[in-house]
């Protein structure tokens, strides 16, 4: 089995080339550019102005587009790279894809299954970075450029496992026994590889809300603040100060000093 020369690459970093070229595409086939500059033709055409005034409209005109996509230039963007990621994603899993169904036709299921998995786990984590369409932190970009590794690492470790079964298992030449020790070996090596790469997606898959937003994930004494918890401590305190006070003054010189109607004493039911 031969692998493509032609692979994708990882989604990220997403080349600033491509993303000014699709730029370019969309401003340049949007009538918003073109159509403006019709009147000023029109105008040169059939209403004989001077070249001066063809040239002004023109320069106004350009200056009027020009300011329309910088105004949008921060919305197109975010856009575009949505679109790319969805482009780039839609890429790897069709190559992905293929590489499965040729290791299955080869003979080689137990790795064609394997890879599927890697695939599906790829998919969760991708649908999770973005599913919300929220911006993409420098986190979201490292987990997915590095998923993106893991995977069409793991694709070739696959195809390497696969050619050391064919040859151990239906050698077309015979094997000493020096030969057949060194294979083993080595397919033991990349065995293991192939399994800590599998445990490694999974604790991402199960961590990756920890590792997109860690402080959302604080637990126990990590979710402690120092000042607040003071505060409040000293807030009770005053609190139970008073109403030890008004119950005594209550006690001693009755209703005169009871419980004002107007303001509340009661703590929030958490701070209780």
């Amino acid at each position: 089995m031969s692998l493509p020369k032609d692979r994708p690459g990882p989604t990220f970093p997403i080349p600033s080339s491509r993303l000014v070229a699709r730029k370019w595409k969309i401003a340049l086939e949007s009538p918003v550019t073109w159509a403006p500059y019709l009147p000023v033709a029109g105008a040169f055409a059939f209403l004989d102005i001077g070249v001066g005034w063809f040239a002004g409209l023109a320069a106004a005109v350009t200056a009027g587009i020009v300011t329309y996509w910088k105004s949008r230039h921060t919305k197109l963007e975010g856009r575009l790279i949505e679109d790319l990621v969805r482009e780039s994603n839609a890429e790897q899993d069709k190559q992905l894809v293929k590489e499965v169904r040729y290791l299955q036709k080869n003979g080689h299921g137990n790795y064609a299954t394997t890879l599927g998995s890697f695939l599906e786990k790829k998919q969760q984590v991708e649908k999770a970075i973005h599913h919300d369409g929220s911006s993409l932190s420098p986190g979201k970009k490292e987990i997915e450029s590095l998923i993106d590794s893991i995977m069409f690492g793991v694709a070739d470790q696959l195809h390497r496992l696969s050619q050391f079964d064919d040859r151990l298992n239906r050698p077309v030449i015979p094997l000493s026994d020096e030969q057949r020790f060194h294979l083993e070996t080595s397919r033991e090596e990349v065995a293991g590889r192939v399994h800590e790469a599998w445990h490694l997606i999974n604790e991402t898959w199960d961590n990756l809300g920890t590792l997109l937003n860690p402080a959302a994930s604080l637990t126990g004494e990590d979710a402690s603040h120092l000042e607040l918890d003071n505060a409040i401590s000293r807030l009770k305190r005053e609190h139970e100060i008073a109403d030890r006070v008004r119950e005594r003054m209550t006690a001693e010189w009755g209703e005169a000093f009871g419980e004002a109607e107007t303001v509340s004493r009661e703590l929030p039911p958490e701070l209780e």
